[in-house]
């Protein structure tokens, strides 16, 4: 994908998908996942990330330059160190670690996403379900996990005709959809 797909039958190209982001953000999600592994994708893009140019090539042979002038965010939960090597990681200049959230930091989140749902805020609820889920069990908590759960209770609610609301056994439903038991 990161290469000039030609079709033969209608004569035409299709940009590669970095390309296409020129002049705005190219997001690489769960970098190291993909088929193809890290290095070889930052090896493929060490001259483009320092010099901030591309060299594609036509099905003839020929090769020409574009800019590439983007933002590239690679998103990953994996070790960097297991990605790349020193070479690799030294042209990602910038290196931001989002770590696990806090109780505080979660109860937050959760909050902000009950509004972004329309969900009412029910304390008591939000304490019993922390402590059975992530406090006793040893869980970290997760920043995607409240949008998640409370979308999973908003199509709940919303396929048996009834307001969305927290409550446990919503919850309970919630979290095993999201932690196959």
């Amino acid at each position: 994908m990161l290469d000039l797909a030609y079709n033969p039958v209608s004569n035409f190209y299709e940009a590669p998908i970095h390309l296409k982001a020129v002049g705005g953000i190219f997001i690489v999600d769960d970098f190291g996942r993909q088929q193809t592994p890290p290095q070889t994708v930052l090896n493929r893009w060490i001259i483009p990330l320092e010099r901030k140019f591309d060299f594609l090539t036509l099905h003839t042979g020929k090769k020409f330059s574009i800019p590439f002038d983007q933002l590239v965010i690679f998103s990953t939960n994996i070790d960097p160190h297991k990605l790349a090597d020193a070479a690799g990681l030294r042209r990602l200049y910038y290196k931001l670690h989002i770590p696990t959230p806090t109780a505080s930091d979660y109860r937050r989140i959760f909050l902000n996403a009950c509004d972004q749902v329309g969900i009412p805020f029910d304390e008591a609820t939000f304490e019993r379900f922390f402590r059975k889920y992530y406090v006793d069990r040893n869980v970290p908590p997760a920043g995607h996990h409240p949008k998640y759960l409370l979308d999973f209770i908003h199509s709940v609610c919303s396929y048996k005709g009834q307001p969305a609301a927290m409550n446990d056994d919503l919850l309970d439903g919630a979290w095993n959809n999201l932690h196959v038991v």
